[in-house]
């Protein structure tokens, strides 16, 4: 088989990493990036409108992207696995063969649409074995989020507050975001003025790093929960990919190529 087409179907860890800060990713950076910049250029002379359904388009942008994301590191993780089989039994005419089977049943059991926190857990023991417990967050998921508490006039960058707490928390986080992403993407009336129940009960600096209270008491993305968002997608991809990929068997080279959130997502006050 053709190497390209190898590449392309089964991805390596140093694959799957380029493709989600360089190309998966880049959708979400960039439109990040062009409208702090526009809206700090204009200050308080911005135009009229809906800033906050730009932010929304944000935090979506990086949900897709994180999905795509960390359907690479299971091919990439399996693919190894599998291989490493293969080759163990000396029998490499068979490889090819199980990797297509291999493959296919993988594809067929990824319930990673608009991920959280469930939905990749049961991913990670159905197909590698991984407990729920035993998922560790690294050091190069650890990022800066920022938080502002109220949404009050003006996008305004917010505060800087560190991650560097465990799945538990990162897991709450990234369920309050794809929450968030399905009101906005099913334009859900009931889910756009309501706070989710389990995220409600994080404490308040880590809600106000996802979103901002308004005077009627609904919720509000801005700009700093908008950075907020697309460093969590990387923090997560990275903690996924950094488990299963020692799940797996790969040395330390496949946790070399990831790169930390505040690195994949610049923002400068």
């Amino acid at each position: 088989m053709d190497d390209r087409v190898l590449m392309t179907m089964w991805p390596t860890p140093a694959d799957a990493s380029s493709r989600f800060y360089d190309s998966n990713l880049r959708s979400a950076v960039g439109l990040l990036i062009a409208i702090a910049t526009d809206r700090r250029s204009r200050g308080s002379g911005r135009p009229p409108g809906q800033p906050q359904a730009e932010w929304r388009a944000v935090l979506v942008l990086a949900l897709a992207a994180l999905e795509a994301g960390l359907v690479d590191v299971g091919l990439a993780a399996h693919h190894h696995r599998v291989s490493s089989r293969c080759d163990a039994l000396g029998d490499g005419a068979a490889t090819e063969d199980e990797l297509t089977r291999a493959r296919g049943r993988l594809l067929s059991s990824l319930p990673l649409s608009a991920p959280n926190a469930q939905k990749i857990e049961n991913f990670m023991l159905s197909q590698f074995g991984v407990l729920p417990s035993r998922i560790v967050v690294p050091p190069v998921a650890h990022f800066t989020a920022r938080r502002k508490r109220e949404a009050l006039g003006g996008a305004g960058s917010g505060t800087k507050a560190s991650f560097r707490g465990g799945w538990d928390e990162l897991a709450t986080r990234l369920d309050a975001i794809q929450y968030l992403r399905n009101a906005i993407v099913h334009a859900d009336s009931r889910k756009l003025t309501t706070i989710p129940g389990a995220a409600s009960s994080l404490p308040e600096n880590v809600q106000d790093s996802i979103w901002a209270r308004q005077k009627d008491g609904n919720w509000s993305l801005q700009m700093p929960h908008a950075v907020t968002a697309v460093r969590t997608a990387v923090a997560v991809f990275n903690t996924v990919a950094d488990t299963l990929y020692a799940a797996a068997g790969l040395d330390e080279s496949a946790q070399a190529v990831l790169r930390r959130p505040d690195e994949v997502v610049p923002f400068d006050d």
